[in-house]
């Protein structure tokens, strides 16, 4: 018995609300949040002043010990960033997010 599960272990993807990814044949499933999560800190980059990750001095900072989204999630829970890929965020979380929050609209930082 496996007494240490990783996130992908310990809380398998829903389906319904999730964003499936196919990669190697088999398909992958990323949640609506986690997308949120990624989504947040590209478009922080291009608004905002930030203390950068410590770990790969893209992305802001935000946790507790200095770390960004993608350091934490990629490759643990999730296993790519559809826009660091080249790839459109899923349907579901654009209708989602427009609906919650509105159409994206051109900011100026500063």
């Amino acid at each position: 018995m496996e007494l240490y599960l990783t996130a992908k272990e310990r809380y398998p993807p829903t389906v319904g609300s999730a964003r499936t990814q196919k990669m190697g044949g088999q398909e992958k499933n990323m949640c609506i949040i986690c997308e949120r999560e990624l989504w947040g800190e590209h478009r922080v980059l291009e608004r905002e002043f930030f203390k950068p990750c410590t770990i790969c001095n893209k992305f802001p900072g935000t946790s507790s010990d200095g770390t960004c989204y993608h350091c934490f999630a990629i490759g643990g829970t999730i296993d790519e960033c559809p826009e660091c890929a080249g790839k459109p965020w899923s349907e579901e979380f654009l209708e989602t997010k427009n609906e919650i929050e509105g159409p994206d609209k051109l900011q100026i930082p500063f």
